[in-house]
């Protein structure tokens, strides 16, 4: 079984990197006018039958004029490893956790708009994806959009692209979705899954599972389809198939088989092996 359970971290983590914790402790308007920054910390000192180690916690962030230098309001922390977008006129602060450090959890706060200081609306990882296990992980964070989040403040929208392949359109002033709509290519017949793929013929391939995110998987997870395309055998892709042929999806400089839908929920169901022990939280797919 530990074998077994070293060659599935192994899948998972077959195309990722060790990365840096991303922190930003400054965050300007467009204008330049307002800036965010930390106004208040702890360092908190913590003994336990380990021994003795500190932690640091973000309380508060203040919204600056960067002219008179004059407090606006302040933010509750962490924001640090989050993206914050200041509208010119310091009225509206959307606070994006676009690249989260924490584990994938149904509750865990993916996007905050403050208005005037105050918390107005707040999507949750649940709010956004169907299951939060369609998501692309690295070694210490996740990503649930393929692509940037764009906050255009000048027609108050913030939009995206989930990994499902589920454009958002939320309204910044009330806090609304305005659209939500997936991908047109993908029907009630299309499988979207992530796996190794090896090559049976010229144009054939399989493709085995390692997630699926949409459509029926027999046990084998055994996936045969046609493409035009020329897969390195034995990489590992997420590719959409409608009627046994592959539909290849771009989006700007994005390939769809560049995205790594790498949780393998698929591959740990077979084994028996428990979402929480591969680091997940609490998550309940629709």
């Amino acid at each position: 079984m530990r074998c077994i359970l070293i060659l599935i971290l192994s899948i998972v983590f077959a195309f990722c990197r060790a990365d840096e914790p991303r922190q930003n402790w400054k965050f300007r308007s467009k204008n330049g006018l307002y800036v965010l920054k930390l106004s208040e910390s702890k360092v908190d000192t913590i003994k336990d039958e380990y021994g003795t180690y500190q932690t640091y916690r973000e309380l508060k962030w203040g919204l600056y004029n960067s002219i008179t230098k004059k407090l606006k309001y302040e933010l509750p922390g962490p924001i640090s490893q989050r993206t914050a977008y200041i509208s010119n006129n310091g009225k509206y602060v959307v606070v994006v956790n676009d690249w989260p450090p924490e584990q994938a959890d149904d509750s865990l706060e993916l996007i905050m708009i403050y208005k005037h200081g105050e918390l107005s609306k707040t999507y949750k990882l649940s709010d956004l994806m169907d299951c939060g296990f369609n998501i692309s992980s690295s070694v210490g964070h996740f990503n649930w959009t393929w692509g940037k989040v764009k906050v255009r403040f000048v027609n108050k929208r913030i939009e995206f692209q989930t990994t499902e392949l589920v454009s958002y359109k939320i309204n910044i002033k009330n806090g609304k979705i305005e659209e939500k709509k997936i991908n047109p290519n993908i029907t009630d017949e299309s499988i979207l899954v992530y796996g190794q793929v090896f090559r049976d013929g010229k144009g054939k391939y399989r493709l085995e599972t390692c997630h699926c995110v949409y459509g029926q998987i027999d046990a084998s997870g055994i996936v045969q389809f046609n493409s035009h395309f020329e897969f390195h055998g034995g990489w590992y892709y997420t590719v959409l198939i409608n009627n046994g042929q592959e539909v290849r999806i771009k989006r700007g400089f994005h390939d769809l088989h560049d995205l790594k839908l790498n949780s393998c929920t698929f591959e740990f169901e077979k084994l028996g092996i428990e979402p929480e022990l591969m680091g997940f939280g609490d998550i309940n797919c629709n």
